[in-house]
């Protein structure tokens, strides 16, 4: 066997342990890389207070970098608000605020990474010192697929495009992987992603028409790019046998057919606490039609991020027959969050990866979402399958719109079971496209002994 030393990852991710996707996303990413690379060190964002937190023995914990970015951009914002504020005029609204101190924080650390280059340590924190060491020693800057590209979160564009910049002056190998972009129509804004993505070796998207439309409408050349699905689509599954006695200890008869449901009183881009009453009017619907049971699982394990189980609680108390929904509490095991879902004959709800899950174990799903946001991730997702494979928009159809699309995947299961089923063998032939071409990309730049053994491993 061939010995080379442990690959340096820094692996770029949506920093909030809280969310089940977010993690799965992490993960499996780590997982698959080591399946590729063979043992790997992951240089890691970590914030010890975040609920779930979690360390693994490969992973080296460094203070998120943008800490100190968003830090410096809120000194400068604040300077703005005064200045604004003294002379008591309105000439700029909040993004434009926020973009030029940004800027001014981005052109501030850029002075201070040149002193830091001369030796003048003290310019930065410790915290951003320790960053930059674990981060120039890395190999490849690996960033997961996340949700920070759009109109939504334009400080994350911001963040996102510096971080890759940033990754062009120290690390030789620079990945985005499984993206999702959009909706992205501030023009500043795709301006900059697309500067900053040109400075990569590879680029893979997660849906299949959106991300990459856009990035190819902008005039993105000389980046090899592939749509490849979601990172967290293979991740591990749970045993049956521990699937089936979490779903017993909460009230569901062995082998009992029941349907896999969401809902959040927030989509992070608007408050969906007023359409409870709507999507329980649905619920009941759809039990009283099906005569199944509904299992609510929590996409989420902490209380802030979206507060699913509040959600589950409170459309329980709203149901005809409260006793039909079944509310598990949040599961921190990701392995066996996706094992239920699996077990489950569809899924219905707005949970992304609620249907990521769902849909990789073969089984077809309706996406009820709200706003443009979800609608572009949805709709991105639902277009890889085709068929009774929906994503509907909860405040623009009725009930009796969206019970028709439940009603067709009733009506056409086997037949949407075969055809998701065939369309994940196409999934699982590309999905590992991207760490594939890192592990050449590493090999041909000298980072990476070529390994038979694990080849044949794999």
């Amino acid at each position: 066997m061939v010995k080379h030393k442990p690959t340096s990852i820094y692996i770029d991710h949506w920093e909030d342990y809280e969310s089940i996707g977010d993690r799965a996303m992490l993960l499996n990413a780590m997982r698959r890389i080591e399946n590729y690379l063979g043992p790997c060190t992951f240089v890691t964002p970590y914030t010890a207070t975040k609920p779930g937190a979690f360390l693994l023995p490969t992973m080296i914990p460094v203070s998120p970098p943008q800490n100190e970015l968003i830090a410096t951009a809120s000194r400068f914002k604040a300077i703005f608000a005064r200045f604004l504020s003294l002379l008591r005029i309105r000439i700029l609204d909040g993004k434009q605020v926020s973009k030029f101190s940004f800027d001014l924080a981005i052109l501030l650390i850029n002075i201070k990474l040149f002193f830091y280059s001369i030796g003048l340590r003290f310019v930065f924190r410790q915290s951003f010192r320790d960053f930059i060491e674990q981060f120039k020693k890395c190999d490849a800057f690996f960033t997961v697929g996340d949700c920070s590209l759009s109109d939504y979160w334009l400080d994350g564009v911001i963040i996102k495009s510096w971080l890759i910049n940033l990754a062009q002056r120290y690390i030789p190998v620079r990945v985005l992987s499984s993206q999702g972009i959009g909706p992205l129509s501030t023009a500043w804004a795709r301006k900059r992603l697309i500067a900053s993505l040109s400075k990569l070796n590879l680029l893979s998207f997660r849906d299949f028409e959106n991300s990459q439309a856009l990035v190819q409408s902008e005039g993105l050349k000389g980046v090899p790019n592939k749509i490849v699905c979601d990172e967290a689509f293979s991740y591990p599954i749970a045993s049956s046998i521990d699937v089936w006695r979490a779903l017993f200890n909460s009230g569901l008869n062995k082998g009992e057919e029941f349907i896999a449901v969401n809902f959040r009183k927030t989509d992070f881009t608007q408050n969906t606490s007023n359409l409870l009453q709507k999507i329980a009017g649905f619920l009941d619907q759809i039990i009283e039609k099906t005569g199944r049971k509904l299992v609510f699982v929590c996409m989420s394990s902490g209380e802030n991020y979206g507060k699913d189980f509040e959600a589950g609680q409170n459309l329980r108390q709203l149901l005809k027959d409260p006793d039909r929904l079944i509310v598990l509490k949040p599961i921190d095991d990701i392995s066996l969050v996706k094992g239920i879902i699996g077990e489950a004959r569809y899924s219905i709800g707005l949970s992304y990866h609620l249907h990521v899950f769902s849909l990789s174990q073969g089984h077809p799903t309706l996406i009820v979402y709200t706003g443009d946001y979800y609608k572009t991730k949805s709709e991105g997702l639902v277009s890889f399958y085709g068929g009774v494979n929906k994503a509907i928009n909860l405040q623009d159809n009725s009930v009796e719109q969206m019970l028709n699309c439940v009603s067709d995947i009733e009506s056409y299961y086997d037949a949407s079971c075969q055809n998701v089923s065939d369309v994940n063998h196409k999934i699982l032939e590309i999905n590992d496209w991207t760490i594939v071409e890192l592990r050449e990309l590493l090999i041909k730049k000298g980072l990476l002994i070529k390994d038979p053994q694990i080849d044949l491993a794999r």
